[in-house]
């Protein structure tokens, strides 16, 4: 079994007001109820003292960790939402890894050039090909195990930031409809979607607020 460590000070979540990849941090802290603070980025100043010249930066018990899903996996791993057994924690990996390469494309999209012809060919091709997989995936009311997980939190936070832009993409995928909803109903986190500790933008450049028109 991995061994928990324990909880001293609050954490500290360093990045800028937005959404973005501070989102699924903020989001685990939120399911299990774990003190944490949101702190503003001094950016750029600070820009050099991190890792890889990137934020989010988690600061906790001692720790200073760069990388926005290195941080989501510690965090799992520190208050009980990376499963039960190893191969939980490595399906939970698997999941967590094909959402990150779905987000990269979407990002890539939102902040590269083309954006209004790309990001209609995404909706009406990717992104419905690779919800197929995600509802595949899907076999009860959690993606691992018999309560949520990290693998949970990554997927719920991808189709709530494409429901904004895309609001019928569900529709034909009625387990991950199911799925959203469930989760959203989680007290911890719609106390969380419903207060103003979550940033109401999404992306740094305004993107992804409304649903794009065909």
């Amino acid at each position: 079994n991995r061994k928990k460590k324990r909880m001293t000070a609050p954490a500290k979540v360093v990045y800028f007001n937005i959404q973005g990849r501070g989102e699924i941090i903020r989001l685990l802290f939120e399911m299990t109820g774990t003190p944490y603070e949101n702190v503003a980025a001094q950016w750029p100043a600070i820009k050099s003292e991190q890792a890889f010249g990137q934020i989010p930066l988690l600061e906790w018990n001692g720790l200073r960790l760069n990388q926005s899903l290195a941080i989501a996996r510690h965090i799992a791993r520190e208050t009980g939402l990376y499963g039960t057994t190893n191969d939980e924690a490595s399906r939970i990996d698997m999941i967590v890894d094909g959402e990150a390469d779905l987000r990269n494309t979407y990002t890539s999209i939102n902040y590269g050039n083309d954006y209004d012809s790309k990001i209609r060919h995404y909706r009406d091709t990717t992104y419905p090909n690779q919800l197929g997989y995600f509802e595949k995936l899907l076999e009860g009311d959690w993606f691992v195990g018999s309560k949520p997980s990290l693998a949970d939190a990554v997927v719920w936070n991808l189709l709530d930031i494409h429901l904004k832009i895309f609001p019928k993409s569900l529709d034909s995928f009625p387990k991950l409809k199911s799925f959203h909803q469930r989760f959203a109903e989680i007290p911890n986190v719609k106390n969380y979607i419903n207060s103003d500790r979550r940033p109401t933008n999404i992306n740094a450049n305004g993107k992804g607020m409304s649903p794009i028109e065909n």
